[in-house]
């Protein structure tokens, strides 16, 4: 088990290691994952998950444990899963230094990371006349800071893999038909600066014989032809489009989410990565608990399916983002309970 200890101060605010947890009927069905000992496979994969302690990131935790994949998750305290494919870090997410160091360690091991679920986050219900500065910088903290260093750390390892990946495409289609490798792919995509730059000077690392082989359209073309692998999917809310009263500072915090992995979809996707948002509905935990009855109503009543939502909803969501058929959707933001954005 890897560790990296660190002191964090609990204020006022709820403290979540998740945006939602499970009502009791779905901890007793997730309960059931964590005593199997399911051995990786071929197609396992190398997930990274935010805030795994208890709530909804444990439950996927133990999910995608029970499925054959290899698990990494972090909190601020110990890992509460006992399970030989999960790794657990103790760190803040908003810990720059902490959040490289397990993202270099899990490279490290496993050489690879497939997917990120951005799952930590905290919340605080009060109006805005009653809410103080120091809640406004943790909510943020850990919401938006936190998620951009995940973002950020495990992109550039996604990247490497891709950029290998491309360049064992390119060395075979050359292998195969050195003067007629632009025909091996029918769609020309334009490759940003940045790529092609880094196309070429690869290529020209490897010798005369492979640069004289590609052109610019041709290395256009090597491009396209990889699809995008590797997944990133943020956690949103339904309360920043719904514009829940006493949720100002949290649903800005989470309006900060939506926009960054609008933006990032363009900036990721010439490295194969696609990244998209989930917006859960309230469940009912202890988040809610202290919340009057006919609030919560009102809250429900203005959701298309007006219930309250369910981790098998969720995670619906995230398997649909998850899947190889959606390396066509990025950017994209799905509200649950008919709530739009």
């Amino acid at each position: 088990m890897h560790k990296y200890k660190v002191e964090s101060s609990r204020q006022a605010n709820q403290v979540l290691d998740s945006d939602l947890s499970l009502n009791t009927d779905t901890k007793t069905l997730a309960q059931s994952y964590q005593t199997a000992q399911t051995p990786t496979t071929n197609d396992s994969k190398v997930f990274l998950i935010t805030g795994t302690r208890k709530g909804i990131g444990k439950d996927l935790s133990l999910y995608y444990l029970q499925r054959g994949h290899i698990v990494c998750g972090c909190s601020r305290g110990d890992g509460s899963i006992a399970h030989e494919n999960y790794r657990h870090f103790c760190l803040d997410v908003n810990e720059e230094k902490k959040v490289v160091a397990m993202v270099r360690s899990i490279a490290k091991e496993f050489g690879r990371i497939d997917i990120l679920l951005n799952n930590a986050g905290i919340a605080s219900m009060n109006h805005i006349l009653t809410t103080p500065y120091k809640t406004l910088q943790n909510i943020f903290s850990t919401n938006v800071f936190g998620s951009f260093l995940f973002i950020r750390e495990v992109a550039k390892v996604m990247a490497r893999g891709h950029n290998k990946a491309r360049n064992n495409t390119m060395q075979n289609n050359l292998k195969e038909n050195p003067k007629q490798s632009n025909n091996a792919v029918q769609s020309i995509v334009k490759t940003s600066a940045q790529e092609l730059s880094i196309l070429k000077e690869e290529i020209l690392q490897k010798g005369d014989s492979l640069s004289q082989a590609y052109n610019k359209e041709s290395l256009n073309q090597e491009c396209s032809s990889i699809h995008s692998t590797k997944r990133i999917v943020n956690f949103a809310t339904v309360a920043t489009p719904l514009r829940l009263e006493g949720e100002a500072v949290y649903a800005a915090s989470k309006a900060a989410i939506v926009s960054l992995t609008q933006v990032l979809a363009k900036e990721l996707s010439s490295f194969g990565i696609t990244i998209n948002a989930v917006g859960p509905t309230p469940v009912p935990t202890d988040l809610i608990k202290n919340v009057p009855k006919e609030k919560m109503q009102a809250l429900l009543n203005q959701q298309a399916i007006k219930r309250f939502g369910e981790f098998e909803d969720v995670l619906n969501v995230i398997e649909f983002f998850l899947n190889p058929r959606s390396d066509f959707i990025t950017g994209q933001v799905i509200y649950l309970g008919g709530v739009n954005g």
